[in-house]
């Protein structure tokens, strides 16, 4: 667990963690409206595109001003790069609903994905992906991932 003041402090201590972990270093990042996550598979569409990490800096950034827990996940590797997420459980919920208070740590992870990772790169597939295939892990809703 560490606390950070950047993002970009955040993300090239996680390069380095991932390094160490023995996993590649160029990322790219899951976004809540590109991904179907149910009980059997992880569907991504076209993976190789999310290289921005804009609407991760800015939730960053909210969390951090908030004090809110931050996690920095890596999810699967897809074409030699690793599949990551931050993380922000807490930052969706109504603070009058907030029943707990967090430390605003920021931690690492390798999410075990017990799911096989689908990468979908056809416009049409994915349309049958999100028509037929719901989020429905448990974890879905807890993840605070952006839009």
């Amino acid at each position: 667990m560490s606390y950070f003041d950047t993002f970009d402090t955040a993300v090239h201590q996680y390069r380095k963690w991932l390094a160490d972990c023995q996993l590649p270093t160029e990322l790219l990042w899951l976004v809540r409206s590109r991904v179907r996550w149910n009980l059997t598979s992880l569907y991504v569409f076209q993976p190789g595109e999310l290289t921005d990490s804009s609407p991760h800096r800015e939730r960053f950034d909210l969390a951090l001003r908030n004090s809110h827990n931050i996690a920095i996940c890596h999810y699967a590797v897809y074409d030699g790069r690793s599949l990551i997420s931050l993380d922000t459980p807490g930052l969706d919920f109504n603070p009058k609903h907030c029943v707990y208070h967090e430390s605003g740590s920021c931690n690492y992870q390798i999410m075990q994905v017990k799911e096989r990772f689908q990468p979908v790169e056809s416009r049409l597939k994915w349309q049958f992906v999100k028509r037929f295939v719901r989020n429905s892990n448990r974890s879905w809703n807890d993840r605070g991932w952006p839009p």
